[in-house]
C-alpha cells in the first residue's frame, strides 16, 4: 500500500469505514496522536472491546494490535488482517455489566475528590486498599485503555475511550441484553458505596 506522510490519515478514514461497515461492529471512540502519527480506534464486536492502532510507522515495542499501513499490499488486506485478529475468541475485553460498574466507580471516585489511586500495582480508595474482587475489575480497564493512572498524583481516571463507552451504556444494554433485568439500572445512578458493594458480589 502506497501511503505518504501527507495522506495516511485519509487512508485511516477509509480503513475505519470498512471496519465499521458490518452492523455488529461499533466505533466507540477514535483518538488521533499527531506526535506518533497514529490513530486509535476503540471498537466493539459481539460484546468484546478492541483497541486498534493504525499508524504510518511501526511502534518501538511490539504490539499485535498495532498495524502499520505501509506494511500491507492494499486496504483490503489490512482490513482482513484486523478482522481476523478480532475473530479470535480470546482477543479483546469482554464487556459485561461489571465493566460498566467499574467504569462508573472510577468516574464517581473522581467526582468526590479523586480518592481512587493506584500505587505499586495496588488500588486504594479513601486511603484503603480495595478488596481483590474490586481490583480484579479495575485492572482490565487499564489494560484496555479505558482508564489511566495520572503521573502527577497516581489517581485512576477515565480516558476519553472509557467515558465514551460509559456514555453508550443504554445503547449497549439494549443491543446485547434487552431482556436482562440487571441492565435496567445504569451504574451511573449508584453511589460509590453501592458500586463497590456490587463489585463485591
Amino acid at each position: 500500500m502506497t501511503v505518504t506522510v501527507g495522506d495516511w490519515q485519509k487512508e485511516v478514514a477509509a480503513v475505519r469505514a470498512r471496519l465499521i461497515a458490518p452492523a455488529d461492529v461499533w466505533l466507540i471512540h477514535e483518538h488521533h496522536s499527531k506526535q506518533s502519527e497514529s490513530t486509535y480506534l476503540v471498537l466493539v464486536k459481539q460484546a468484546r472491546l478492541y483497541v486498534v492502532r493504525l499508524a504510518f510507522h511501526d511502534q518501538t515495542a511490539a504490539d499485535p494490535w498495532s498495524f502499520n499501513l505501509r506494511r500491507y499490499p492494499g486496504r483490503r488486506a489490512l482490513v482482513r488482517a484486523i478482522q481476523a485478529r478480532m475473530a479470535q475468541p480470546a482477543q479483546g475485553l469482554a464487556v459485561e455489566y461489571a465493566t460498566f460498574v467499574a467504569l462508573a466507580f472510577v468516574e464517581k471516585a473522581n467526582q468526590t475528590g479523586g480518592e481512587l489511586h493506584r500505587l505499586a500495582d495496588h488500588f486504594f480508595y479513601q486511603g484503603q486498599a480495595v478488596a481483590p474482587p474490586v481490583a480484579a475489575q479495575l485492572a482490565p480497564l487499564l489494560a484496555a485503555h479505558l482508564c489511566l493512572v495520572s503521573y502527577k498524583d497516581q489517581r485512576v481516571l477515565l480516558t476519553s475511550s472509557g467515558r465514551a463507552l460509559l456514555d453508550g451504556y443504554f445503547d449497549f444494554a439494549d443491543h446485547y441484553h434487552p431482556d436482562e433485568a440487571v441492565w435496567d439500572q445504569n451504574p451511573r445512578t449508584m453511589t460509590p458505596r453501592e458500586l463497590i458493594a456490587w463489585l463485591l458480589l
